[in-house]
């Protein structure tokens, strides 16, 4: 099966969220509405997603991955007030 195959690349909250979901890139192509190549790519950190994409995975995961995973600089504590 794909996902066993490279589930070790995954990286981050969305593959994070794969591997605790057993879903491959194949599967979250076709949940996400996009080719598996892509969705690999956004689950080894090779690309970020589009900001819609970014709403859809927040849609597919129910919240678990959110626009934040993709942008770690944002996390509360990486902010310093100015």
């Amino acid at each position: 099966m794909e996902y066993e195959k490279h589930e070790d690349k995954y990286t981050g909250a969305l593959g994070a969220w794969m591997r605790d979901q057993k879903v491959s890139s194949y599967r979250l192509g076709q949940l996400c509405g996009v080719k598996q190549s892509v969705a690999y790519r956004w689950a080894t950190g090779e690309t970020i997603p589009s900001p819609k994409n970014i709403a859809v995975i927040t849609r597919v995961t129910e919240g678990r991955v959110n626009a934040l995973a993709f942008v770690p600089e944002l996390e509360p504590e990486n902010v310093e007030a100015e």
